[in-house]
């Protein structure tokens, strides 16, 4: 069980470990098991809500329910471009190993690096502190063309 990655204030209750599509690895027991179960699971969950996250929720639930060995990565690997759950994470741009386009206050994460676009994304200054890292990537990226 851990705590919810935006509970600043530490007053929600300890759950499950939500997982992110981006990084999920399982060895051939467990692939099994998530084969059998995803699709019911599912279906199920979207009689009560309907997320597009839900195959992401299940696959919390299907591991919460088998009791699995399950490890999951720090805030490091999905750090999100966003100023209170950056904050609240601790976390300094160096710390960062994979930034998640999750805000898009600032840039259309679709599009932002398409020819018509990326001018505009580099020239802007963003306010959250990972949007400037990522616009000097970019920068940094761009020179090389």
């Amino acid at each position: 069980m851990v705590r919810y990655s935006m509970d600043i204030d530490n007053t929600l209750p300890l759950a499950p470990p939500y997982y992110n599509l981006g990084f999920v690895a399982m060895n051939p027991a467990a692939l099994s098991e998530f084969g059998r179960d995803i699709h019911w699971t599912e279906e199920w969950l979207r009689k009560f809500h309907p997320s597009h996250m839900r195959c992401q929720i299940a696959l919390t639930l299907i591991a919460a329910a088998q009791d699995m060995d399950a490890g999951y990565l720090p805030a490091t690997y999905n750090a999100a471009n966003d100023i209170a759950h950056f904050s609240a994470s601790g976390m300094t741009p160096a710390d960062v190993r994979v930034l998640h386009y999750l805000r898009e206050t600032e840039f259309k994460r679709a599009s932002f690096l398409l020819p018509g676009e990326i001018e505009a994304f580099l020239e802007r200054e963003p306010e959250a502190i990972m949007n400037r890292e990522l616009r000097e990537l970019v920068r940094a990226w761009r020179a090389t063309w």
